[in-house]
């Protein structure tokens, strides 16, 4: 809350006074010493009296159920240790154990081709049940289909460029109610209540690609949040692998630029990126028993239609006519409950109309 105090200040404070209090009892002359701390700064850490502030946001936080974590706590996720500029706090929804886990970024553009989403999705999939947790945004497209993913075999981790109280885009708040009861964590270096405002998402898409042993880039152009964080991970040392794409596809020119340039390495299976992983990093396989758990508290959410849907669809696919005559659900109304089954990573939806339940 001291204006202006962010990361690379913090941790040159931190350096220097080793713990938060001497740093706020510091005098000025002391404060001015610090190399990267003006007199300007100074200044705002010896006046800051917004205590009642603090103490506010820490009672909404308990309130609503909402951790937090410091770089001196046990559960901080050990990747974030080995960035340039470590958050001072995390704030989180979930299970924080998850991010001890190996972590693989999946990331891309909003404006994702069905194919692009399709692989996220896939991709995602399989990655979880390696053992691996995924990491994203959140945001539309890419993001999400890459949640969705995770969700259906195992655990998956969403970086917020918001307060974690906050369910950004709309469209994702399907996702944000399966992670939050079982199988995610929602993390943010944003005090809880903070909106999505432009500023954030740098700070977002770092601690993507920070927590990650590496990224994979399914679609992107040139400009935009994925691209960024691809070059993010490439300045954290991270493994970059891209989907290769139709060259006439719009907003693929991204990952296409990052494997010409040798900045990415292409893949065409899943197999090729984990092959490229740090192999003492790589886990010996998925945590069976909290996916089942994440899937039996997904289960118990759902409605009696929802439930009567997953009953008739098994591993082989089904239409969607032959459901909504055997349930007498029109049209409009079963449409509205594949979509929520789907974003839960419980069904796949392909075209033309099939429906194949995903999880045995």
């Amino acid at each position: 809350m001291v204006h202006g105090l962010g990361p690379r200040r913090t941790a040159c404070l931190l350096d220097h006074f080793s713990t938060p209090r001497s740093v706020l009892e510091a005098p000025l002359p002391e404060l001015e010493a610090v190399k990267g701390i003006s007199e300007k700064m100074a200044r705002f850490i010896v006046d800051f009296d917004r205590w009642d502030d603090v103490d506010r946001v820490f009672r909404v936080a308990k309130e609503r159920g909402i951790d937090w974590m410091t770089p001196a706590d046990e559960i901080f996720p050990d990747p974030l240790l080995q960035i340039y500029d470590t958050p001072p706090i995390l704030w989180s929804i979930g299970d924080p154990s998850i991010l001890k886990r190996p972590m693989v970024a999946v990331v891309g553009t909003r404006r994702a081709a069905t194919y692009s989403t399709d692989l996220a999705r896939e991709w995602s999939m399989k990655l979880a049940q390696a053992g691996f947790v995924v990491v994203s945004g959140m945001a539309s497209g890419v993001d999400h289909a890459a949640h969705q993913g995770a969700l259906s075999a195992g655990e998956t981790v969403a970086v917020l460029g918001n307060g974690v109280d906050r369910i950004y885009p709309r469209e994702s708040t399907d996702v944000y109610k399966a992670m939050t009861s079982g199988g995610g964590v929602l993390l943010s270096p944003f005090l809880p209540g903070s909106r999505p405002v432009r500023g954030n998402f740098p700070a977002r898409n770092r601690l993507i690609s920070g927590l990650s042993l590496g990224l994979l880039l399914v679609q992107s152009g040139m400009k935009g949040g994925s691209m960024r964080t691809a070059r993010m991970a490439l300045d954290q040392n991270r493994e970059v692998f891209a989907i290769p794409h139709d060259l006439h596809r719009a907003f693929s020119e991204g990952g296409h630029y990052l494997i010409k340039s040798g900045e990415a390495k292409l893949v065409d299976s899943l197999e090729d990126v984990i092959s490229e992983l740090p192999p003492m990093e790589q886990p010996d396989g998925p945590n069976l028993e909290a996916v089942e758990v994440a899937l039996q508290s997904r289960l118990q959410l759902l409605s009696e239609v929802e439930n009567s849907i997953l009953e008739l669809v098994d591993d082989e696919k089904l239409h969607v006519d032959q459901i909504s005559r055997t349930l007498d659900l029109p049209m409009h109304r079963l449409s509205a409950h594949l979509t929520g089954l789907e974003i839960q990573g419980l069904i796949r939806q392909f075209p033309g109309g099939h429906i194949k339940r995903l999880y045995v």
